[in-house]
This record gives C-alpha cells, structure tokens and sequence, in this order.
C-alpha cells in the first residue's frame, strides 16, 4: 500500500515538471515564428503645395497614423516607374509639370512582417492669378499703374487656369472662390462663380493681404494666391497750360516756374487721391499767402502787372472735401521776368 501512494506521488509531479516546462517554452519562444501585430490599415499621401503651379517645384510625404514608418522600406513610383525610395523615405521631391499635365505617384511601404501596403495620388498642376486695381486720380497719359490711395476702393480679380482630366479648361464661373483677407474670411464675397472681389470698406491697416483659395465643386482645393496691398503716398502735380499747345505734360513743373510772359496757367493734377476724377477734389490757391478766393478749381491764372520782375510763391492745397481722405499742399516760386 505504501508503494502504491509513492508511485501516484511520483507520476503527479512528473506530469507538473511537465506542465512546467510548457509553459516556460511559449515564454521564450522565437518572435519570428510568431507574426507582428503591426499592420497597414492606412496611408495617407499628403502633397505639399496641396495643388502645386505648372512647372514648380512640391513634396510628397506619405504618412501612417498607426505605424512608425521610419523603420520602413518604402518605394516611390512616378507613373508607375520606380524613381526614389529607402528606409524611412517618406517625403519625395518633384517637379510638377506643365498645365494640364498629371503625375500619378505610388508609394509602397514594407514593415517587418513583409506586409506591403501601396497608396497612389495624382496630382494635376493648376494656378490662379491675383489682379488688382483702384479708383485713385492719375494724370492723362500717365503711363503706370494708379495706386492703392488711403481709404480707397480695391477690386481683385482671380485668374484660374484649372484644366479637367480631358485636358478642357473648366470655366471660371464653375468653380468655387474663397476670399481672404489679413486672417479674416470672407464669406460673405465667397462662393461658386464669386471670381471678383470689392473692397469697398476703408482699411487702417497697412500693408494688408488678399488669399483666395479655389475649388472644384467636389470640395477638392486646386490652386491658391496671396497678394500685399500697400498705401501709396498722395502727391500733386502742377503743369503750365499753354495757350498754343495745351497742358505740357512733358514737363512737371517742380519747386520753381519762370513767367516769362504776361500771363500762365498752372493746371493740378492730383495723384493717388481716392477720387475717380480731379473734379471731385477741393482746392485752395494762395498767392504770397493770400488766399485766392476766386479760384477754386484745378487751376489758377498768374497776370504781370505792368513791368514788375522780382517773385512770387503760389500755393495749392488739396483735399478729399471730408476729414476722412488725404490733404496735401503744394507750393512753387514764381520768378518774374522781364
């Protein structure tokens, strides 16, 4: 009977030395006979510009959420022709191409386990353009551009050239606008067709910036632009107006005029000043200080009494007509001849 309880007592710890043993094998068991728990459920291909213009210069950049890819093997194909990759290789740097053109880019990403998770993007070069213009006062034949006045109307113009996947240019009034201006939205001048933007509100800061961001009606962003608008400085010039040939605007008069006759015509033409005409300015003429108040047009007519030489200093002073708009004063010496 003794013998009998020895051996059960040895057969049970046999079968624990056994049981023991099992589990202390799938504790230090080969990890590579287990597979990784890490997998690619997602690739996220991010291009930078988000819509790069014809002919310039952008980044691609994959990206996985759940994944630290920088131990990955990852391949890059443009069009389906492998042109970059490595370890870590997640951004690739390219040339877009020209307007209508299209690049299709794969990546291909290997972890560990061999998995291979591959994600494509096409990416279609679009542009548009910002034009701006003003209301403010520019002389006849003035051959440059009439600048941003203080508290001045502005119009901006966007100039998409956003081509389908035929290659047809989608028509401006398809597509979706949205103004900005500093950090403010818009949304009120925004929308499908809104191509034109009207400032009409003064601006008390300066310089200022207009974004537009245009889209297509899917939501998909395709081009952007940015311009600074900067106040320009009101200046007054004043002409001679012959009686032979007319207003010389060849030749601005600056600080000092001769009359060499008995008689001139000084002619003011305002410049920058946020009116749409001449017409709409007030104007003050002083003669030695004295105010002139039977002139109070864009011009005034200078008479030699007699043989009288010597000089004379003849002001102009120029404003919008309200607190609100520019003043500014101009004055030239008159020399008297004989």
């Amino acid at each position: 009977m003794q013998s009998m309880k020895l051996r059960l007592i040895a057969a049970s710890l046999a079968l624990m030395v056994v049981a023991s043993a099992g589990i202390v094998f799938a504790q230090f068991s080969d990890p590579e006979d287990s597979p990784s728990t890490v997998t690619l459920d997602e690739l996220i291909l991010v291009v930078n510009p988000t819509s790069p213009k014809p002919n310039s210069r952008a980044v691609v950049e994959v990206r996985a959420p759940s994944l630290d890819i920088a131990r990955a093997e990852i391949e890059w194909l443009e069009n389906g022709k492998l042109v970059d990759g490595g370890v870590g290789q997640t951004k690739h740097s390219f040339t877009a191409g020209g307007a209508g053109s299209a690049i299709t880019f794969t990546v291909r990403v290997k972890v560990l386990n061999r998995e291979t998770k591959e994600e494509s993007v096409t990416v279609r070069p679009a542009s548009v353009d910002l034009l701006w213009q003003t209301t403010s006062t520019v002389p006849p034949f003035y051959k440059g551009k009439a600048l941003y006045p203080l508290f001045g109307k502005l119009s901006v113009v966007a100039l998409p050239e956003v081509l389908d996947q035929d290659g047809r240019r989608i028509p401006d009034s398809e597509l979706y606008y949205t103004w900005q201006k500093n950090i403010e939205v818009l949304g009120d001048l925004s929308g499908r067709g809104r191509n034109i933007l009207a400032l009409v509100t003064p601006e008390l800061r300066f310089p200022f910036t207009v974004s537009v961001v245009v889209e297509l009606a899917d939501g998909t962003e395709v081009a952007s632009d940015t311009i600074t608008i900067n106040i320009s400085s009101p200046k007054v010039l004043v002409y001679e107006n012959s009686p032979l040939y007319g207003v010389l605007f060849n030749r601005e008069l600056g600080e000092s005029a001769s009359l060499v006759g008995q008689e001139v015509v000084f002619e003011v033409f305002p410049l920058f000043f946020g009116s749409q005409n001449r017409g709409g300015l007030s104007y003050v003429w002083y003669v030695n200080g004295v105010s002139m108040a039977d002139f109070s047009g864009p011009s005034i007519t200078l008479r030699k009494t007699g043989d009288e030489v010597g000089g004379a200093s003849v002001s102009v002073h120029v404003s919008g007509g309200n607190l609100f708009t520019e003043s500014i004063g101009r004055t030239i010496n008159v020399a008297l001849g004989r």
